[in-house]
């Protein structure tokens, strides 16, 4: 019975030896408790809400003369309204432009989404329900075009416009050059030109002394004219005139 007794108690020592007594557990690499990598978080992408305008003109095109502008309200003066189903853009920065984009269609209260081809000329007077193009400046301008445009986002705030994007290509007078542009627009943009330096540079030019002293001299002569007809009329002699000098 003892040597029964001893049997069992040496078959559960055996057992328990065999389990390894617990212990910490390990990943795949054998090392106890480590924690994994995280991978680094990227952060979202910030939308970049600026109005800008853009034009690539072909070689041959009569209105962008074959080269390429950019405007932004750091640089330039934009406005762009609409008005029913008409778009209105305009441009005051190192060149002058006007666009008007007129969708037409039966939707004349406010602009859609949607790309227009096969558009004429806008001319003033044209009816909502006709699609217009217009893109001048720079004192050139088109007698007719073809082309076409795309409003590709537009939102309002009540009756307000509040963003739009467009693209668009103009055929001036039957050419086949063209001239290719995109207006983006936001009214939230509150981007503002820099403010003037003060006090001005030095390095500004400045026109040359004995320029200066042509032109002061020039003004003087044309003073002394304008006195001696004056006193001519009124019958006094031209020798009796006090002499007029200039200083500097």
């Amino acid at each position: 019975m003892i040597n029964l007794r001893c049997l069992l108690i040496i078959a559960l020592l055996v057992f328990l030896s065999g389990c390894g007594g617990g212990g910490g557990s390990t990943d795949s690499t054998g090392t106890a408790g480590s924690t994994p990598t995280q991978p680094p978080v990227t952060p979202p992408t910030v939308e970049t809400r600026q109005t800008k305008i853009t034009l690539q003109s072909d070689a041959g095109d009569t209105i962008g003369l074959g080269q390429s502008y950019s405007y932004n309200l750091s640089d330039s003066n934009i406005t762009v309204t609409s008005d029913h189903n008409r778009l209105v853009v305009q441009v005051e920065g190192d060149e002058s432009w006007i666009g008007i984009f007129q969708v037409g269609g039966a939707e004349q209260t406010q602009l859609s989404l949607g790309m227009v081809t096969n558009v004429p000329k806008f001319s003033d007077g044209m009816d909502w329900s006709s699609s217009g193009l217009a893109w001048s400046g720079e004192g050139r301008w088109c007698s007719t075009s073809t082309g076409w445009f795309s409003i590709d986002n537009v939102k309002y705030n009540g009756s307000q416009l509040s963003e739009v994007k467009v693209r668009f290509e103009r055929h001036c007078n039957g050419a086949s050059p063209s001239l290719h542009g995109e207006i983006t627009y936001y009214a939230d943009d509150s981007t503002k030109p820099p403010a003037p330096v003060m006090p001005a540079p030095t390095t500004l030019w400045q026109p040359h002394q004995m320029l200066r002293t042509v032109l002061a001299t020039t003004l003087i002569l044309r003073v002394k004219m304008v006195i001696m007809s004056a006193w001519a009329k009124r019958g006094v002699m031209i020798s009796e005139a006090p002499a007029l000098s200039y200083q500097g």
